[in-house]
Protein backbone atom coordinates (compact mmCIF):
# COMPACT_ATOMS: atom_id res chain seq x y z
CA UNK A 1 0.00 0.00 0.00
CA UNK A 2 1.47 3.01 -0.49
CA UNK A 3 1.74 5.88 1.62
CA UNK A 4 1.48 8.57 -0.68
CA UNK A 5 0.13 9.68 -3.97
CA UNK A 6 3.29 9.66 -6.61
CA UNK A 7 4.07 12.98 -8.22
CA UNK A 8 1.71 13.97 -10.73
CA UNK A 9 -1.19 11.75 -9.89
CA UNK A 10 -4.26 13.04 -8.25
CA UNK A 11 -7.39 11.07 -7.19
CA UNK A 12 -10.47 11.42 -9.47
CA UNK A 13 -12.59 13.20 -9.62
CA UNK A 14 -9.43 15.53 -10.35
CA UNK A 15 -11.56 18.80 -9.61
CA UNK A 16 -15.14 20.02 -8.24
CA UNK A 17 -17.83 17.84 -9.78
CA UNK A 18 -21.82 18.72 -10.67
CA UNK A 19 -24.23 16.01 -10.84
CA UNK A 20 -27.96 16.23 -12.25
CA UNK A 21 -30.76 13.97 -13.03
CA UNK A 22 -30.95 13.41 -17.32
CA UNK A 23 -33.02 15.71 -19.18
CA UNK A 24 -34.25 13.12 -21.76
CA UNK A 25 -37.83 11.81 -20.46
CA UNK A 26 -37.03 8.07 -21.98
CA UNK A 27 -34.07 7.85 -19.28
CA UNK A 28 -35.37 7.81 -16.13
CA UNK A 29 -34.75 3.91 -15.96
CA UNK A 30 -31.33 4.07 -17.56
CA UNK A 31 -29.11 7.18 -16.89
CA UNK A 32 -28.44 7.76 -13.01
CA UNK A 33 -26.59 10.42 -13.28
CA UNK A 34 -24.82 13.10 -15.66
CA UNK A 35 -21.86 14.55 -14.32
CA UNK A 36 -19.12 16.91 -15.71
CA UNK A 37 -15.88 17.59 -14.59
CA UNK A 38 -12.13 18.90 -15.27
CA UNK A 39 -8.98 17.39 -15.60
CA UNK A 40 -6.04 20.11 -14.12
CA UNK A 41 -3.24 20.48 -16.58
CA UNK A 42 -0.78 19.49 -13.72
CA UNK A 43 -2.34 16.00 -13.41
CA UNK A 44 -0.09 13.38 -15.03
CA UNK A 45 -2.55 10.18 -13.88
CA UNK A 46 -5.61 10.08 -12.52
CA UNK A 47 -6.64 7.07 -10.09
CA UNK A 48 -9.91 6.14 -10.22
CA UNK A 49 -11.58 3.87 -7.10
CA UNK A 50 -14.51 1.52 -7.31
CA UNK A 51 -17.54 2.74 -7.04
CA UNK A 52 -19.82 -0.36 -7.95
CA UNK A 53 -20.77 1.97 -11.17
CA UNK A 54 -20.29 1.56 -15.31
CA UNK A 55 -20.02 5.12 -17.13
CA UNK A 56 -19.56 6.60 -20.37
CA UNK A 57 -16.85 9.14 -20.72
CA UNK A 58 -16.07 11.34 -23.05
CA UNK A 59 -13.36 13.45 -22.79
CA UNK A 60 -11.14 15.70 -25.34
CA UNK A 61 -11.21 13.33 -28.53
CA UNK A 62 -11.95 10.08 -26.65
CA UNK A 63 -15.09 8.17 -25.55
CA UNK A 64 -14.74 4.95 -23.92
CA UNK A 65 -16.87 3.14 -21.51
CA UNK A 66 -15.23 3.13 -17.47
CA UNK A 67 -16.47 -0.61 -16.81
CA UNK A 68 -16.73 -1.62 -13.26
CA UNK A 69 -13.29 -1.78 -11.66
CA UNK A 70 -12.41 -4.27 -8.46
CA UNK A 71 -9.27 -2.06 -7.93
CA UNK A 72 -7.47 1.22 -8.77
CA UNK A 73 -7.37 2.26 -12.20
CA UNK A 74 -4.84 4.54 -13.23
CA UNK A 75 -6.01 6.84 -15.98
CA UNK A 76 -4.32 9.39 -18.22
CA UNK A 77 -6.88 11.95 -19.48
CA UNK A 78 -6.27 15.35 -21.54
CA UNK A 79 -6.56 18.65 -19.57
CA UNK A 80 -9.89 19.89 -19.90
CA UNK A 81 -14.20 19.19 -19.34
CA UNK A 82 -15.29 15.28 -18.57
CA UNK A 83 -18.49 14.14 -19.25
CA UNK A 84 -19.88 11.53 -17.99
CA UNK A 85 -23.26 9.32 -17.89
CA UNK A 86 -23.70 6.93 -15.15
CA UNK A 87 -25.74 3.72 -16.15
CA UNK A 88 -28.52 2.46 -14.06
CA UNK A 89 -27.48 -1.05 -13.80
CA UNK A 90 -30.15 -2.56 -14.83
CA UNK A 91 -29.54 -1.18 -18.07
CA UNK A 92 -26.30 -1.60 -18.30
CA UNK A 93 -26.38 -4.52 -20.83
CA UNK A 94 -29.28 -3.12 -22.91
CA UNK A 95 -27.22 0.36 -23.60
CA UNK A 96 -23.45 -1.21 -24.11
CA UNK A 97 -24.91 -4.39 -25.92
CA UNK A 98 -22.85 -6.87 -23.19
CA UNK A 99 -22.60 -7.42 -19.64
CA UNK A 100 -20.82 -5.23 -17.25
CA UNK A 101 -18.56 -8.18 -16.75
CA UNK A 102 -17.82 -8.21 -20.21
CA UNK A 103 -16.07 -4.81 -19.48
CA UNK A 104 -14.91 -5.04 -16.04
CA UNK A 105 -11.42 -3.42 -15.12
CA UNK A 106 -11.64 -2.15 -18.59
CA UNK A 107 -11.29 1.41 -20.66
CA UNK A 108 -12.96 0.60 -23.67
CA UNK A 109 -13.64 2.73 -26.64
CA UNK A 110 -17.31 2.71 -27.65
CA UNK A 111 -16.55 2.07 -31.31
CA UNK A 112 -15.37 -1.66 -30.01
CA UNK A 113 -19.16 -1.85 -28.17
CA UNK A 114 -21.03 0.09 -30.82
CA UNK A 115 -19.08 0.07 -34.21
CA UNK A 116 -19.98 2.20 -36.95
CA UNK A 117 -22.75 4.39 -34.84
CA UNK A 118 -20.19 4.53 -31.81
CA UNK A 119 -17.36 5.75 -34.35
CA UNK A 120 -20.36 8.54 -35.37
CA UNK A 121 -21.46 9.61 -32.43
CA UNK A 122 -17.63 10.46 -31.28
CA UNK A 123 -17.13 12.84 -34.13
CA UNK A 124 -20.90 14.74 -33.41
CA UNK A 125 -19.42 14.94 -29.50
CA UNK A 126 -16.46 16.76 -30.99
CA UNK A 127 -18.06 19.29 -32.35
CA UNK A 128 -20.07 20.23 -29.35
CA UNK A 129 -19.69 21.94 -26.33
CA UNK A 130 -20.34 19.97 -23.14
CA UNK A 131 -24.13 20.94 -22.16
CA UNK A 132 -25.37 19.46 -26.06
CA UNK A 133 -23.11 16.43 -25.53
CA UNK A 134 -24.28 15.27 -22.72
CA UNK A 135 -27.83 15.72 -24.01
CA UNK A 136 -26.26 13.95 -27.72
CA UNK A 137 -25.48 10.89 -25.29
CA UNK A 138 -28.24 11.18 -23.59
CA UNK A 139 -30.35 10.44 -26.74
CA UNK A 140 -27.93 7.64 -28.08
CA UNK A 141 -28.35 5.44 -24.67
CA UNK A 142 -32.31 6.29 -25.07
CA UNK A 143 -32.44 4.39 -28.14
CA UNK A 144 -29.79 1.76 -27.39
CA UNK A 145 -32.02 1.39 -24.41
CA UNK A 146 -35.29 0.66 -25.91
CA UNK A 147 -34.18 -1.31 -28.73
CA UNK A 148 -32.46 -3.68 -25.74
CA UNK A 149 -33.53 -5.95 -22.90
CA UNK A 150 -33.05 -4.51 -19.31
CA UNK A 151 -32.45 -6.54 -16.50
CA UNK A 152 -34.92 -6.90 -13.30
CA UNK A 153 -34.81 -3.67 -11.34
CA UNK A 154 -33.80 -5.77 -8.37
CA UNK A 155 -30.18 -5.35 -9.12
CA UNK A 156 -31.14 -1.68 -8.55
CA UNK A 157 -33.11 -2.94 -5.03
CA UNK A 158 -29.96 -4.96 -4.53
CA UNK A 159 -27.32 -1.44 -3.79
CA UNK A 160 -30.28 0.28 -2.15
CA UNK A 161 -30.24 -2.85 0.27
CA UNK A 162 -26.56 -3.28 0.95
CA UNK A 163 -26.26 0.11 1.24
CA UNK A 164 -27.80 0.36 4.17
CA UNK A 165 -25.42 -1.94 5.69
CA UNK A 166 -27.82 -4.19 7.54
CA UNK A 167 -28.17 -7.95 6.74
CA UNK A 168 -31.05 -9.19 4.49
CA UNK A 169 -32.88 -12.27 3.97
CA UNK A 170 -32.63 -12.64 -0.52
CA UNK A 171 -35.96 -13.47 -0.15
CA UNK A 172 -36.85 -9.55 0.91
CA UNK A 173 -36.12 -9.33 -2.98
CA UNK A 174 -38.27 -11.67 -4.10
CA UNK A 175 -35.41 -13.88 -5.90
CA UNK A 176 -33.09 -17.40 -5.78
CA UNK A 177 -29.64 -16.61 -4.82
CA UNK A 178 -28.44 -17.95 -8.14
CA UNK A 179 -30.43 -15.75 -10.24
CA UNK A 180 -29.36 -13.00 -7.80
CA UNK A 181 -25.55 -13.44 -8.91
CA UNK A 182 -26.36 -13.91 -12.66
CA UNK A 183 -28.33 -10.74 -12.70
CA UNK A 184 -25.58 -8.82 -10.61
CA UNK A 185 -22.91 -10.03 -12.59
CA UNK A 186 -24.76 -8.41 -15.65
CA UNK A 187 -25.21 -5.46 -14.29
CA UNK A 188 -22.48 -4.76 -11.93
CA UNK A 189 -19.55 -6.81 -13.12
CA UNK A 190 -19.38 -9.16 -10.31
CA UNK A 191 -21.31 -10.98 -7.45
CA UNK A 192 -23.49 -9.88 -4.40
CA UNK A 193 -20.18 -10.31 -1.97
CA UNK A 194 -18.20 -8.24 -4.40
CA UNK A 195 -20.69 -5.18 -4.41
CA UNK A 196 -21.06 -5.52 -0.82
CA UNK A 197 -16.97 -5.15 -0.01
CA UNK A 198 -17.45 -2.19 -2.63
CA UNK A 199 -20.52 -0.39 -1.21
CA UNK A 200 -18.80 -0.43 1.73
CA UNK A 201 -15.39 0.88 0.59
CA UNK A 202 -17.15 3.53 -0.36
CA UNK A 203 -18.78 4.49 2.54
CA UNK A 204 -15.43 4.46 4.37
CA UNK A 205 -13.94 6.63 1.57
CA UNK A 206 -16.71 9.25 2.05
CA UNK A 207 -16.13 9.67 5.94
CA UNK A 208 -12.32 9.93 4.86
CA UNK A 209 -13.43 12.78 2.79
CA UNK A 210 -13.45 14.92 5.67
CA UNK A 211 -9.92 16.08 6.60
CA UNK A 212 -11.23 16.71 10.69
CA UNK A 213 -13.13 13.90 10.56
CA UNK A 214 -13.62 10.90 12.55
CA UNK A 215 -9.96 8.68 13.80
CA UNK A 216 -9.49 5.20 11.40
CA UNK A 217 -11.43 3.32 14.21
CA UNK A 218 -14.10 5.05 14.35
CA UNK A 219 -14.21 5.03 10.55
CA UNK A 220 -14.37 0.89 10.55
CA UNK A 221 -17.05 1.05 12.95
CA UNK A 222 -19.11 3.65 10.84
CA UNK A 223 -18.35 1.98 7.59
CA UNK A 224 -19.22 -1.61 8.96
CA UNK A 225 -15.77 -3.10 9.28
CA UNK A 226 -14.78 -5.81 12.09
CA UNK A 227 -11.99 -3.40 12.78
CA UNK A 228 -9.28 -1.18 11.94
CA UNK A 229 -7.05 -3.58 10.62
CA UNK A 230 -9.97 -4.71 8.07
CA UNK A 231 -10.87 -0.97 6.99
CA UNK A 232 -6.99 -0.88 6.27
CA UNK A 233 -6.60 -3.90 4.36
CA UNK A 234 -10.16 -3.19 2.14
CA UNK A 235 -8.97 0.32 1.81
CA UNK A 236 -5.35 -0.64 0.30
CA UNK A 237 -7.04 -3.83 -1.91
CA UNK A 238 -9.61 -1.34 -3.54
CA UNK A 239 -7.66 1.77 -3.44
CA UNK A 240 -3.66 1.02 -3.39
CA UNK A 241 -3.39 3.56 -0.52
CA UNK A 242 -3.33 3.43 3.28
CA UNK A 243 -6.24 4.64 4.53
CA UNK A 244 -4.28 7.84 6.43
CA UNK A 245 -3.05 8.22 2.25
CA UNK A 246 -6.65 7.95 1.12
CA UNK A 247 -7.99 10.58 3.55
CA UNK A 248 -4.99 13.02 2.51
CA UNK A 249 -5.28 12.65 -1.19
CA UNK A 250 -9.56 12.89 -0.73
CA UNK A 251 -8.63 16.50 1.37
CA UNK A 252 -6.14 17.49 -1.31
CA UNK A 253 -8.94 16.86 -3.82
CA UNK A 254 -11.81 19.08 -2.09
CA UNK A 255 -8.82 21.93 -1.73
Amino acid sequence: MLTRLPDGEVLAPAGPTARRPPRHPGLAGVVAAVWTTGVPAQAVTLRVLPDAAVDLVFAGEHLAVAGPDTGPCLERLPAGRVVGLQLHPSAVPAVLGVPAAAVRDQRVPIAELWGTAGRDLLDELAELPARAAADRLEAACARRAAAGNALPTVVDALRQRLTTGRPFDLRELGTSERHLRRTCTAAYGYGPRTLRRIVRFQAAAELLADPGGPALAEVAHRAGYADQAHLSREVGEFSGLTPAALRRARAAGTS
